[in-house]
């Protein structure tokens, strides 16, 4: 066995980890959440959140395994640490030299495979690792360890709403027994100016603790769409995989096989978009705005009409139109691509079959003018004040699956951006949404 060593920032990441506040505390619902779908989606029989102390990786979650710590020395997550942007593989333990007589493989629980991906602060430092791991040997696809890594973001990302929140309330207490103790002893104008900065940080405190809902909301709904991602990749694939093992490819096994192939591409291309729009939700909540790109109009609006959801729908087609083909776009042009893909999308998915999506663009004295059409099912008139709220979806959308989240993602954005998205559309006949962005 080869015991796990410190790491090379080993003093600067334990101060790290410890500035959380989070070792020996006790289980939260959140994070079992994801312990949980990490092991129903790599399909394991263990999995567990683990933050490397400085003699110990201690449990934060843990589902399979009846233990709250392990020795670091024998952690396979010690090791993990060592490569933070990477997913760790072990898919067969007695044929690893630094596990095959671990006591975790050889006495209980007996792992015979493990994959684990790193959980990374801002400034690069592991703190610790979201496994998987099972008493049998197994090989993971791409899919679930590109799914794993996601879900060691989201758990990095409720480590940070856990402290900020913790913080915030530490100092609204301390706030309160200072006005205590004013009340006894200054005058009632000194009292009332207190009392307004009570009120005022009470205030915080709240639009806080909605945005700690709405973090968890955005959580549930990424992993709930990652979890369903893979089913359908999974799925897709088994039966191709049956099709080559039984059946030579004859005319009505070839359809099979390319509607199996269409599957496997929408899931995960599915997958890439969701875990896009979390990491520019991300940025744009931290303020880390990305600069701008100077792109030429034209070669934007030709890649937006020529990515791969137009192609995924090939019997609809997608045009645009702009007035001014040497316009320079100097917004993050990151930002205004997660904006136009979300319209772009939703057209596509809500109009007719057959039908045309256009994009129009055009340029003012110090504005960007976007316009995206679609011929569809259109937005319910007394449904259209909640098109932007997150989650929402109109009652006539059923023909598309989606959790409702990309439009609230897209207006966030805008907002940031300085810009306005509105809309307007009739049920039965389509929608044209409008994007307007200051030129600089």
């Amino acid at each position: 066995m080869i015991e796990a060593t410190p790491t090379t920032n080993e003093l600067e990441r334990i101060q790290a980890l410890q500035a959380y506040q989070i070792l020996d505390t006790k289980p939260e619902k959140e994070f079992d959440e994801i312990t949980q779908l990490a092991a129903n989606i790599c399909e394991t029989n263990m999995a567990a959140i683990t933050l490397i102390d400085i003699e110990r990786q201690w449990f934060k979650s843990v589902l399979g395994l009846n233990a709250t710590e392990t020795s670091r020395s024998v952690s396979f997550c010690g090791h993990a640490i060592h490569a933070p942007e990477s997913v760790m593989v072990v898919a067969d333990t007695s044929d690893d030299e630094r596990f095959k007589d671990n006591p975790l493989v050889v006495e209980g629980p007996e792992i015979k495979s493990y994959a684990g991906a790193p959980i990374v602060d801002r400034n690069g430092r592991a703190l610790g690792v979201l496994c998987v791991f099972d008493s049998n040997k197994k090989d993971f696809s791409e899919a679930q360890l590109s799914s794993l890594q996601s879900l060691s973001h989201l758990v990095m990302n409720q480590l940070q709403s856990r402290l900020m929140y913790n913080d915030l309330s530490g100092f609204l207490k301390l706030q309160s027994k200072d006005l205590k103790y004013k009340v006894e002893y200054t005058g009632k104008k000194e009292i009332s100016a207190k009392q307004k900065e009570i009120d005022g940080l009470k205030a915080k405190l709240k639009v806080l603790e909605e945005s700690e809902k709405a973090t968890k909301l955005l959580l549930n709904s990424t992993v709930k769409e990652l979890k369903e991602t893979v089913e359908v990749t999974v799925e897709a694939t088994g039966k191709l995989e049956e099709l080559n093992k039984h059946m030579p490819l004859g005319v009505s096994q070839s359809i099979s096989l390319s509607s199996n192939l269409s599957k496997i591409k929408h899931s995960l291309l599915g997958l890439k978009r969701v875990a896009e729009n979390a990491g520019i939700y991300e940025q744009v909540q931290n303020d880390e705005l990305p600069e701008g790109g100077n792109v030429e109009a034209m070669n934007f609006l030709e890649e937006i009409s020529t990515d791969d959801f137009s192609q995924l729908n090939k019997n609809k087609r997608v045009s645009f139109c702009i007035d001014n083909p040497a316009l320079i776009l100097e917004k993050p042009i990151q930002l205004v691509k997660t904006i136009m893909d979300v319209l772009v999308y939703n057209a596509l998915a809500y109009s007719n079959f057959s039908s045309e999506v256009k994009i129009d663009c055009k340029e003012t004295e110090d504005k960007v003018v976007f316009r995206v059409k679609d011929i569809g099912v259109g937005i319910p008139e007394e449904e259209q004040k909640r098109i932007f709220e997150p989650f929402f979806r109109a009652s006539n959308v059923s023909i598309s699956k989606g959790l409702g989240v990309g439009l609230s993602i897209a207006k966030i954005v805008t907002d940031k951006l300085g810009g306005e998205l509105s809309f307007e559309s009739k049920e039965g006949e389509g929608a044209t949404f409008k994007l307007v962005l200051p030129k600089k």
